[in-house]
């Protein structure tokens, strides 16, 4: 079937952009990109949550997860013919249910749609699309639905082309939404981690304020009332109406032959029907908006006020304007809202982000109020940049920063396959031609202040909306979640199309394999140990000082980064020097973890380089306002205790206990309230003690990676003066667990929507020769096809999110941590973690899983590849774990020569301690006998967690 070029390749595009449009309407976006042997790939369809019926909010997001893991007429099967009347029987009682209001009639219809799946179960082969991609060397299998569109999408070797047009066409072809009770659970489970969300409930109330009856004004998880009462038959019409080839694209980029790539689009999908779309929303339903409309809400952790005007839909002359507007208002660094209200602790912290959308768009403004500051004071400080902004009170030589920082982007982003496909991706949905979309920076370019005071004037005025998030207990509900009686998980047969795709021909790749010398150098200067590469795709540098240095043994060095980042240098204030560097389009930032500290610069290779110097020197010296540093200190304070409150912060805090004991971070390595208040006072040599912290690390040995233009020999001639070394680095203690005879269950009480489960096993100090064996070990446990996933979410529907795998230690010495992890709701948490304890415990005894999960390792050392940027972390990373060279091709050779005796050999032989399992949730609606059953309960206080 012949197809239509809508986009030839212009041999000016650096992207070398085509699209084409098959007969059908399904259109092929492509880029090549030859840097590697892989491409990304994605499915794409203009349907999002802003196509979901009134009635039926969140159908588009259910469609998403059927889509992605429950197969086809001829994947995901073993006896299609056997399961299609079970299929049909579930989806007629799912319509009877929605019509029943009667509870125990509801009760009986429940139980025959679980007893059906039950028997259905018999012939399904859960997560088969992702095995089959997982086999075939795929990363990052996922799916997303947004307002607009929905989104299939898998990075796989370029050799997988016609096996992934296979699988595609397949799936959106003939798709079956088996499993589908047990699916539903699932969804409900990701809505209640949406409801322990703060900022997500935020985002909620303010879509129901800016759009109202639109669909835009449902979250895309859908309403509560709307998730309780799923049709089978409602969804597959959804999908008819809206998934037809018109209404689609492919969107590949990386190492591909387009004209092949075209041949098969054609081969695989040209055969497709198409259909009419039904019309969708119209703009007439959006609310007008008069004076100023407000919301309050409360939830745990710390308030936050949003505010936002409605602008203009996507394809408005204005669009262009008022991006630029928020990109005025907030670009990180010299916005009004970064110079007035952040870098002056104005407020604990604020920003802002545009919406664009086919049907109308927002501006929205969000700060979190200082401690002691009430939440309309940070809203007014915020209204007061808009003012400025309607005034035109902006240096006009900032928007051409701006537009450097954009450039710089897009110029990094070109090395990336996922950033390509993005932008094409952008272009369809938007209805965009591709030179439409690369003119966008040369359409923002011609925006002048003038225009973006007269768009903040005509948009941003009295007629918004508010949110307000107080810190209390969350008044919604969480959604009942039924027990889903265990399924049968088939985990050796396959269907028909799975054998059929996976021994499709394809040409082989040979492994990458660097070699130092050649892909990248290492020097030993002054200042520590370099690892380098050039940049061989433009003149971007990146250069990242480590220290093996961090917050432990110096309570609040993470504090003193962040003064020394409110500071400036010499004669600059901190506004003044962050303008200097955002002019020079450098970008800095550092960290510090427990036991390291990065300080990292990237930008073009000759500002980098010119801006060394006073980076350092800010680092000696640095400058910092008084009153400013005392804003962030205090605010840090009264923000701890609130964090606290937080089932993140609790969670994290929890698992450091159970891991550390009295060594926790939270107990032994953060400094108290009285140390953190003195950061600015005078140390022992007279300088701040945050400076005291600090500057000790530019006498410390320290590994420097770098990517850039500048050769290696004229880097260390560069670098040479920026610290004379008299410290070596220092010798870590090895990290060590707490150690446990006896089953131990941690209980932490939070009054959450979910519970978080943890289940650790130490196994003692790490060797290099567990590396091999104990990667079998952690996909068993947690790859595609791994028992975590297959038994909580695919057999029980226990869970969204769980994982398990075997953690190796950051130095020699340092113990290995088996563990499984699973977020559920807290009714179930004592069943999970119930499980996650079994999991742990139990023998490989299941050649067809091993069996996969040799191979998926075998393909993905196969195919893995190192990029430029990344090869000096690696080669560094190497070192650091005492290999000579690039250990991929010795490790590929070893896994293959592994049999399933011998990884269960190993297991046994990691004498691993009890387990120590950490629970964190709404401990009233838990089997407290069930947990106790596991080991002894330890209930502990949040505050026994903190040592502040």
């Amino acid at each position: 079937m012949p197809s239509t070029c809508l986009h030839p390749p212009d041999p000016t595009d650096p992207l070398a952009v085509q699209a084409h449009r098959l007969d059908n309407g399904l259109q092929v976006w492509l880029s090549v990109n030859p840097d590697e042997p892989r491409v990304f790939a994605s499915v794409v369809a203009r349907v999002g949550s802003g196509e979901d019926p009134a009635d039926a909010t969140g159908l588009a997001h259910y469609m998403e997860h059927m889509l992605a893991n429950k197969g086809s007429e001829r994947l995901g099967t073993l006896d299609r013919a056997a399961e299609a009347p079970l299929l049909a029987e579930i989806s007629d009682l799912f319509d009877t249910l929605f019509d029943t209001e009667d509870p125990s009639e509801r009760a009986r219809l429940v139980a025959r749609i679980d007893d059906l799946e039950c028997t259905a179960s018999r012939y399904a082969v859960p997560n088969e699309l992702k095995q089959a991609y997982s086999r075939m060397g795929g990363r990052g299998f996922n799916a997303t639905t947004s307002k607009e569109r929905t989104n299939y999408f898998i990075d796989l070797p370029a050799n997988m082309l016609e096996r992934w047009m296979m699988l595609e066409s397949d799936r959106f072809e003939s798709p079956v939404f088996r499993a589908f009770f047990s699916e539903v659970q699932t969804v409900v489970e990701e809505k209640n981690r949406a409801l322990d969300d703060a900022g997500r409930r935020s985002s909620a109330a303010l879509d129901r304020l800016l759009w109202g009856g639109h669909p835009y004004g449902n979250e895309t998880l859908g309403r509560n009332e709307h998730l309780a009462r799923p049709r089978v038959s409602r969804m597959q019409q959804f999908f008819r109406d809206w998934v037809v080839p018109s209404n689609m694209a492919l969107v590949l980029a990386g190492d591909l032959d387009p004209a092949a790539v075209v041949a098969l689009a054609e081969q695989y999908f040209g055969g497709y029907e198409d259909r009419p779309t039904p019309p969708r929303a119209s703009p007439h339903q959006l609310p007008r908006l008069h004076g100023e409309a407000v919301a309050d809400l409360t939830h745990h952790g710390a308030p936050a006020i949003h505010i936002a005007w409605r602008t203009v839909p996507f394809d408005h002359p204005d669009r262009a304007a008022l991006r630029m507007a928020d990109m005025l208002l907030d670009n990180g660094k010299t916005g009004l809202i970064d110079t007035a209200l952040n870098a002056s602790k104005k407020v604990r912290s604020a920003g802002a982000f545009p919406r664009l959308y086919r049907d109308g768009g927002a501006q929205v403004l969000w700060a979190r109020p200082l401690a002691g500051q009430s939440l309309d004071e940070a809203g007014t400080l915020l209204l007061e940049q808009i003012e400025r902004l309607r005034d035109g009170d902006i240096d006009p030589d900032l928007l051409q920063s701006i537009f450097l920082h954009w450039e710089l982007g897009e110029l990094a982003a070109r090395e990336s396959n996922k950033a390509r496909a993005g932008w094409m991706t952008a272009a369809f949905v938007h209805r965009l031609t591709w030179a439409e979309q690369r003119a966008e920076l040369e359409r923002h370019r011609a925006v002048t202040v003038d225009d973006v005071a007269r768009v903040a004037r005509t948009y941003f005025g009295p007629d918004r909306v508010v949110v307000r998030r107080h810190t209390g207990e969350p008044t919604e509900a969480p959604l009942p979640v039924p027990d889903v009686t265990a399924r049968s998980i088939e985990t050796t047969a396959h269907s028909v199309l799975f054998d059929e795709v996976l021994a499709t021909p394809v040409a082989p790749l040979a492994p990458q394999h660097l070699e130092r010398g050649r892909d990248w150098s290492v020097r030993e200067a002054p200042a520590g140990t370099l690892y380098a590469n050039r940049n061989p795709h433009s003149d971007l540098c990146q250069i990242s000082w480590i220290w093996e240095v961090g917050y432990e043994g110096a309570r609040g060095r993470s504090h003193a980064l962040r003064l020394w980042s409110l500071s400036g240098e010499g004669s600059r204030s901190r506004i003044e020097l962050d303008r200097w560097l955002h002019d020079q389009g450098v970008r800095v930032a550092a960290r510090c973890r427990r036991h390291d500290t990065h300080l990292s610069l990237a930008g073009p290779s000759e500002a980098v380089e010119a801006t060394l110097g006073t980076v350092f020197s800010r680092w000696k010296s640095p400058r910092i306002d008084p009153d400013v540093g005392r804003a962030y200190l205090e605010d840090s304070v009264r923000r701890r205790q609130v964090d606290k409150e937080t089932k993140k912060t609790l969670v994290g805090a929890a698992r450091g206990y159970a891991l550390y004991g009295a060594a926790s971070t939270m107990l032994a390595h953060s400094p108290s309230d009285e140390e953190v208040l003195g950061l600015l006072d005078a140390g022992v040599g007279g300088e701040p003690r945050f400076v005291e912290l600090l500057r000790p690390l530019l006498r410390t040995a320290r590994d420097v990676v770098y990517t850039g233009s500048t050769a290696v020999d004229a880097l260390v001639g560069h670098l040479s003066p920026l610290g004379m070394v008299d410290q070596p680095e220092p010798v870590h203690a090895p990290m060590r667990k707490a150690r446990t005879d006896r089953p131990r269950v941690i209980l932490v009480h939070h009054a959450g929507t979910q519970a978080s489960v943890t289940v650790y096993r130490c196994v003692g100090p790490h060797r290099l020769d567990r590396l091999v064996p104990g990667r079998l070990l952690a996909g068993w446990l947690g790859g595609s096809a791994g028992v975590c996933f297959q038994e909580l979410r695919e057999a029980r529907a226990m869970a969204y999110s769980t994982s398990g795998g075997l953690s190796f230690g950051a130095h020699a010495g340092d113990d290995d941590l088996l563990w499984a992890q699973a977020a559920t709701h807290p009714g179930k948490a004592a069943a999970a973690a119930t499980l996650l304890v079994d999991i742990l415990d139990r023998p490989l005894d299941d050649a067809g899983r091993f069996a996969r999960v040799q191979a998926d390792a075998i393909q993905a050392l196969r195919t893995d590849r190192i990029l430029a940027r990344s090869v000096p972390a690696s080669a560094r990373w190497w070192a650091r774990r005492g290999f000579p060279a690039d250990p991929r091709r010795e490790r590929l050779e070893q896994i293959r020569l592994l049999d399933q005796a011998a990884v269960e050999g190993f297991r046994q032989g990691l004498a691993a301690d009890p387990p120590v399992v950490v629970v964190v949730g709404d401990t009233s609606a838990m089997d407290l006998g069930m947990l106790g059953a596991i080991g002894v309960v330890e209930r502990v206080a949040p505050a026994d967690l903190f040592a502040y």
